[in-house]
């Protein structure tokens, strides 16, 4: 994980730098010192080539920073040919960089070396800065920024891999308040983003091109750095108040993929009307969720006599979870959304010739919170040998449970606590399912040769022990799991 994060920083330093997005003070020499006091915090050694006045401007040529990564597992070297600072005579400062900067990578992992070199490409790219010592202010124009990669070399063996991601008609703010530690605010958009991916495997002959784009992108973060942390031990950074917040979201975005094969030729066509991804990070614990609307792929692949279409109205996959060492329960909470999930006819009739199934769409939700209690710190290396669980489950709230597909619906919710005294968490509470329409399925799928007869009845069995009819194909039951491990469906004891 101490690779990624060096190497992601890097990566993330190369896109930002041609904004000078980072500490910036009311001078020219106060912009650069700041800069280099900041990235030598995080590990990096600077170097530069020259640095001279130039009337008003101060001029920094071959500026290097690179980052060396823990135990020799590699390295990420980033060159700035130019950084030019000037004093505009209003108390601010404007910062240009060099049009084209380029990075290299290199990671090495057992026997394998795997080197990368990256370019960023920039066009009038300007930053000014205002503000007070303590409280800098960014506003960043940016018409074209570009990073491109040209190949992927690993032990030596160059593998054609081609990378070119561009945003056009950028512009931002940040706010950087370093009064106490850092607090850095964002809020940076994007008209266009455009993306292209190209690369050949040459032991199997395969190749591939995709290309897509994305409008109307927004980014919104919030990082928060006290002074003195080593971001190499995230645990103890997070204890001191490390926090980090993020807001991504796009309006309409596409992709085509082509690729070629020994097992032939394909193509993936996938569009979606908006999309959506957050993150937070903090001592209370970690967020993530993304999703999007009206997603639809069409794939056409070897060995298919025809396309494969699918679509999906709503999808969200969002995750909270407590990270920190505590005596007390926190919180968590998963949610699992793909609602309105449909495919082709054509797809359907591989499985349903006669049509026998409704082919509405299918919709699945899984809406989970709780509470549990953190035995240890979930950044602490000794967590990766530890041969005991991190925590204790404390309570489980099943807000909703839905999946609904060819004409059959089961719905649940629910409530438990768990008692922990035994080592195992015992659950206290209850969960109602409904189930309807599962016989009509069941028949038609006899009826299809899918499911035999006899797997049929017993299926019907069960339910009968776990659910009471309370309607025309309806199905009701209520698990209860009460003291001392015993288990109860509708009133009668399993276990």
């Amino acid at each position: 994980m101490t690779k990624w994060n060096r190497v992601g920083a890097g990566a993330a330093f190369a896109a930002f730098l041609g904004s000078t997005a980072i500490y910036a003070d009311v001078t020219a020499q106060q912009v650069w010192d700041s800069w280099t006091g900041y990235y030598t915090s995080f590990g990096y050694d600077v170097s530069i080539g020259a640095q001279n006045m130039d009337g008003d401007t101060l001029v920094v040529t071959d500026a290097v920073f690179t980052s060396t990564m823990p135990e020799g597992k590699g390295s990420a070297v980033i060159t700035v040919p130019e950084i030019r600072l000037k004093e505009v005579g209003d108390g601010t400062v404007d910062v240009v960089t060099s049009e084209v900067i380029p990075m290299d990578v290199t990671t090495q992992e057992d026997d394998e070396t795997v080197k990368m070199a990256m370019t960023l490409r920039q066009t009038d790219t300007l930053t000014k800065v205002s503000g007070t010592p303590d409280n800098m202010a960014y506003n960043i124009t940016a018409p074209m920024m570009a990073v491109e990669m040209g190949e992927v070399v690993t032990n030596g063996d160059a593998i054609p891999v081609k990378v070119r991601v561009a945003l056009t008609d950028s512009s931002g703010t940040y706010a950087v308040d370093t009064a106490s530690g850092s607090q850095i605010k964002s809020d940076f958009s994007s008209a266009r983003m455009d993306f292209t991916v190209s690369g050949a495997d040459p032991e199997s002959s395969t190749t591939f091109n995709l290309n897509g784009d994305l409008v109307d992108l927004k980014m919104l973060g919030d990082f928060v750095l006290p002074a003195n942390i080593d971001m190499n031990d995230m645990a103890a950074a997070l204890n001191l108040g490390l926090k980090m917040t993020g807001n991504f979201t796009y309006g309409a975005g596409q992709y085509m993929m082509d690729f070629d094969g020994p097992d032939g030729a394909g193509k993936i066509n996938a569009s979606a009307d908006t999309g959506k991804l957050d993150f937070a990070m903090s001592k209370e614990g970690l967020h993530y969720g993304a999703g999007g609307t009206n997603t639809k792929m069409e794939m056409a692949v070897p060995d298919m006599p025809f396309p494969i279409n699918a679509a999906i109205d709503e999808t969200l996959v969002s995750f909270a979870m407590p990270l920190a060492k505590s005596s007390d329960p926190a919180p968590f909470a998963a949610t699992l959304k793909l609602v309105g999930v449909s495919v082709s006819e054509e797809l359907w009739a591989m499985f349903d010739p006669t049509a026998q199934l409704p082919h509405d769409a299918a919709t699945l939700i899984v809406d989970l919170a709780g509470t549990a209690t953190l035995l240890a710190d979930i950044f602490d290396p000794a967590m990766a040998s530890a041969d005991t669980p991190p925590g204790e489950l404390n309570s489980l709230d099943v807000k909703a449970v839905q999946l609904t597909a060819a004409g059959a619906e089961l719905t649940g919710n629910g409530a438990m606590t768990f008692d922990n005294s035994a080592g195992a968490p015992v659950p206290l509470g209850a969960i109602d399912l409904k189930l309807v329409g599962a016989n009509a399925l069941m028949d038609k799928l006899v009826a299809m040769g899918l499911l035999p007869q006899d797997q049929v009845m017993g299926a019907r069995m069960m339910l009968g022990l776990f659910a009471v009819p309370t309607g025309e194909d309806e199905l009701t039951s209520k698990i209860e799991f009460k003291k001392g491990g015993s288990i109860y469906a509708n009133g009668q004891q399993l276990q």
